[in-house]
């Protein structure tokens, strides 16, 4: 076989042998674009690249989110996130690309496929067991956003506080006078409903009895058919505290064709603090779940492990906020 000379690198990348040369002498009179692009020339040729000279390169940071779908409205929450994500490596000077899974395995991604990365993001509802044993064995760094029980101890992850939401949710809804809530839950086969409820039932359980409706999706349609079943009850809750956003926009929509209004007759709240949150009629109040924030700091945590200032696994747990908005009342109040 022929070896391959400095002037095939260069013929190969279009530049000068002298461009080759400091880049492979690893000098700085060569951009970084330049340096990027005759590497990976050489990566191409399969010649072995010196760590010296790789280690100025921009960081190749990959996120994949399960079960996102951009004509969804309810993946509006993971636009937010990966939208965090992209910037934040824009801003430390790392590549960053992302892919949607909708069906199939995260491992037929040419994402994953390329074999590339530096590190690696993984977010999306539901991720199965096998999947998330598979992505942990992997050779680089990896962080998942949100929480996964069964191996909270092995994973490096960033998650929202959703039974510290929860807390807060019953906790604003019981001082505000109200006694008959009513709550909307998602699937409890997912974590992040099954944590909402632990934290709403830890407040309310010890002082009054509440009805939970739950249902196998979290969408608008699930909050419409669940808010219809409560409402043709004898007696209507003067709260409803559904435990997804577009749970409690569908809960609107079904309490407006009931001929009852929003917060006079029944109290509304979400939760994560969609955008959309703020332009329902009325606006909603929720559990601002800061999402950007999520994918910002899931993606400093991923440079941290990579560049080994951190050893994992590492887990950060994001405290939530309550915003108040006209769909809710204090018992008794006018509006």
């Amino acid at each position: 076989m022929k070896k391959i000379t400095i002037t095939d690198i260069a013929a190969r990348a279009g530049v000068s042998i002298a461009t080759v040369s400091r880049v492979m002498n690893d000098q700085d009179n060569v951009s970084l674009k330049t340096k990027t692009h005759v590497i990976e020339t050489m990566a191409a040729m399969n010649l072995e690249i010196p760590e010296k000279i790789k280690s100025g390169l921009p960081l190749k940071l990959g996120m994949v989110v399960s079960g996102y779908d951009s004509a969804s409205p309810e993946s509006s929450f993971f636009y937010e996130v990966v939208s965090g994500a992209g910037f934040e490596a824009d801003r430390r000077h790392a590549t960053f690309s992302f892919t949607p899974i909708l069906g199939g395995s995260p491992f037929e991604s040419e994402l994953l496929k390329r074999g590339d990365l530096d590190g690696l993001i993984v977010a999306g509802v539901p991720i199965p067991d096998n999947v998330i044993r598979k992505i942990s064995a992997y050779p680089f760094p990896t962080v998942f956003i949100g929480r996964y029980l069964e191996y909270e101890e092995r994973l490096n992850y960033v998650t929202p506080d959703n039974v510290g939401g929860g807390r807060i949710a019953a906790k604003y809804l019981y001082e505000s006078g109200h006694r008959e809530i009513c709550i909307l839950n998602g699937s409890e086969s997912l974590n992040v409903f099954r944590d909402r409820i632990l934290g709403v039932q830890e407040i309310l359980s010890q002082r009054l009895e509440i009805s939970i409706m739950t249902q196998n999706s979290f969408n608008e349609d699930a909050g419409y058919e669940a808010m219809a079943e409560v409402l043709a009850r004898k007696k209507v809750p003067t709260a409803v505290l559904a435990l997804s956003d577009w749970m409690a926009i569908g809960a609107l929509r079904a309490i407006r064709d009931e001929g009852l209004r929003v917060p006079d007759d029944i109290s509304v709240m979400g939760f994560s603090d969609l955008p959309v949150t703020g332009i329902q009629s009325p606006p909603l109040t929720t559990i601002h779940i800061p999402q950007r924030r999520l994918g910002t700091l899931a993606v400093q945590l991923l440079i941290s492990l990579i560049h080994k200032n951190l050893l994992g696994p590492v887990g950060m747990v994001i405290p939530l906020e309550l915003v108040v908005r006209g769909s809710t009342k204090p018992l008794g109040a006018r509006a």
